[in-house]
């Protein structure tokens, strides 16, 4: 993870260093602008921080260390490079201290740290390989500030680096070492984050082919491969090849450390994150909660290690509509992060994130938005205010706002986010995409047809050109594009859209996934709007009999179903077989929101137009009132929705 490194100032006094005399013969002298070039190996000492015995205790950190003294004070950088091991520096006083460290400041692997040093001053660098490696390395110190790179300019630089590594790794160990696996792994990393994608795999498969012949089918480190190769799967939506290898990483797991390890509980975790993607909750789930088991019997129930598989299983139950379990997992590790890493750490803006999205989901947005504004302010304090992970508050508070109709506020938002995304990771990543497509849907809302179109192909030709046509990733833009098309009632050119995107989701994910049955209703509303009700309604049949399997009957997925399936008995004047769908989807959306969620609000609304149509005026009416009273109280009185159920109630007392 790349990290800002401040500008520390060390200034020491002489009368300390002469009272804290070392007895130990003196180490080498790192003089300015001079490399220096030394190795690692297995005997030297081992080094030890605070930091280090925190996040680096697997592996002893073994190193060696240089005494500095400057000729004038002033600002100076200490480079560490080594294509053999993750480097790591740490810069003591003349008593012992640790006055900075740090792991990548430099590009890459590398290590940097920058410092204020006084004449006079006697410091000591450790030069440490994380990780239990160990290898050559070059050691310089140089006078002055180093020169700033942009974050394009850093990443190219990084993946040069990276296959650097590569190069030298194999000259020195041989093609097939365990160290060039190590080097792969770094470099795939690099170009992952690049959106390289079709680079990544065959890094990652040589890096496990090494591994298996040098270490044997079952060795851990084979377990490390297989679970960084079927992550890139899971990530890029490949299920069907990530599961085999997610279950042989935890076969290794519990065969090489026993079933209560906390590496098993990781394996657990991933599979079951992958289950639930597929809709496969009942699987997943038990994972999960085995995986929460063994690490707060391991660490105790309040360790941070605890925090991401509560999280995991909150985002599990939530997707199930037990939204009370979900908040209280989610509220619980947001609690142990804040503890333990305190209030201002970008872990804790993931937490607020998240607990935040349940918040959303639920209609609960005057409790969704502080957290977010919170997650957001966060990550621009600790990450700075153009790095790629701000990009990620910025795109759900814009998406909150947009839901609120509060389009001026979440626009600026997006532009932000676009524009951090063009500068950091260039106009072709993936989260470039994304947002591209955010601010299309903002644009939509809006109907501003003519700006949200070229926005939603641009982030569809990024996606196709990254991950190939048939990705599940390309889907959702790909239904957005389609929704837009048809809201311009260009029918013939939103069909050919719907139809590609039911057969891309039905080709990677099954045909009996959530995610199927919402391409099925969207066909299926496109078909409606054309009166082709023939047509129409076996697909929302089929949509609601898959979310009922997946789902449960109760889930509000189910009532959404419902809700199209009711309009299109409405449309054909079947209002005997509409009307217990009505009702049977506004007692699921009370029962998993409660009375005043903004999705009562239009089910009242629905069945109020149903009986309006009926000519059953006086049960309409205060349906109606009710639908307004919620929506007024929920997005505010200047609403398009409010707007809506106004007009909708005006025509009703004029009839």
């Amino acid at each position: 993870m790349q990290r800002f490194v401040p500008l520390i100032i060390l200034v020491l006094l002489s009368t300390v260093a002469e009272a804290q005399e070392s007895t130990e013969a003196d180490p080498p002298v790192l003089t300015v602008g001079v490399p220096h070039e030394g190795e690692i190996t297995e005997d030297d000492p081992v080094i030890e921080t605070e930091t280090l015995r925190a996040g680096y205790s697997n592996s002893p950190v073994r190193g060696k260390t240089f005494s500095i003294q400057v000729p004038e004070s002033g600002p100076y950088h200490i480079d560490l490079k080594s294509y053999f091991f993750d480097a790591y520096l740490v810069v003591r006083d003349a008593i012992g201290r640790v006055v900075t460290e740090d792991d990548d400041g430099l590009i890459s692997t590398h290590s940097r740290i920058v410092a204020e040093l006084e004449v006079g001053g006697r410091y000591r660098v450790e030069v440490c390989a994380l990780h239990g490696k160990s290898g050559p390395f070059e050691l310089v110190l140089r006078e002055g500030l180093p020169g700033v790179l942009s974050p394009v300019e850093r990443n190219r630089l990084g993946i040069e680096e990276g296959r650097e590594a590569v190069r030298r790794v194999e000259a020195v160990r041989g093609r097939d070492h365990p160290d060039v696996a190590s080097a792969l792994d770094s470099l795939a990393i690099l170009v992952e984050f690049q959106g390289l994608y079709a680079e990544v795999r065959p890094l990652y498969e040589r890096s496990l082919k090494i591994r298996e012949k040098a270490l044997g089918p079952d060795h851990p480190d084979v377990a490390v491969s297989l679970n960084r190769l079927a992550h890139l799967f899971h990530s890029r939506g490949s299920y069907a090849e990530a599961r085999p290898l997610y279950e042989r990483c935890l076969r290794i797991s519990e065969k090489a450390r026993g079933p209560d390890h906390p590496d098993v509980a990781v394996s657990l975790t991933n599979l079951g994150s992958l289950l639930g993607s597929q809709g496969l909750d009942a699987e997943a789930r038990p994972l999960l909660e085995r995986s929460l088991e063994i690490l707060e019997k391991a660490f105790g129930p309040d360790h941070l290690r605890v925090a991401p598989t509560l999280n995991n299983l909150a985002g599990l139950l939530e997707s199930q509509g037990l939204y009370g379990e979900a908040r209280s997992l989610y509220e619980r590790s947001l609690k142990i992060r804040e503890k333990a890493l305190g209030p201002d750490h970008p872990d804790v803006a993931t937490a607020l994130s998240n607990l935040a999205g349940l918040f959303y989901f639920q209609g609960l947005y005057g409790e969704a938005r502080p957290l977010y504004e919170r997650s957001l302010k966060i990550r621009e304090k600790a990450l700075g205010p153009d790095h790629p992970d701000v990009v990620i508050p910025l795109n759900s508070l814009a998406a909150l706002l947009v839901s609120q109709g509060l389009y001026s506020e979440a626009r600026p938002l997006l532009e932000r986010s676009l524009k951090i995304g063009k500068k950091v990771l260039g106009p072709d990543h993936l989260d470039v995409a994304n947002t591209l497509n955010n601010l299309a849907e903002l644009l939509r809302s809006q109907s501003l047809y003519g700006e949200a179109r070229p926005l939603y192909e641009r982030s569809l030709k990024i996606l196709e050109k990254a991950l190939g046509p048939d990705h599940p990733h390309v889907a959702l833009t790909l239904n957005n594009l389609a929704f837009l098309v048809k809201s311009q009632r260009l029918y013939a050119e939103a069909r050919p859209l719907y139809e590609r995107l039911l057969k891309i989701r039905e080709k990677a994910l099954g045909p009996d996934h959530p995610d199927v049955a919402t391409s099925l209703s969207n066909l299926a509303e496109l078909l409606r709007s054309q009166s082709l009700y023939g047509e129409a309604r076996p697909l929302y049949e089929r949509s609601l009999k898959i979310r009922e399997k997946a789902l449960g009957p109760d889930h509000p997925d189910v009532a959404s179903c419902l809700n199209s399936l009711e309009v299109l008995l409405k449309s054909q004047g079947l209002y005997a077989e509409a009307r217990p769908l009505y009702e049977r989807s506004l007692k699921i959306w009370e029962t998993a929101f409660g009375p005043d969620h903004p999705d009562v609000a239009t089910s009242l609304n629905n069945l109020a137009e149903l009986l309006r149509s009926q000519g059953l005026i006086g049960e309409a009416r205060p349906l109606y009132e009710r639908s307004l009273k919620i929506r007024k109280r929920a997005l505010g009185p200047d609403h398009p929705d409010v707007a809506s159920t106004l007009n909708s109630l005006a025509v009703l007392l004029s009839s």
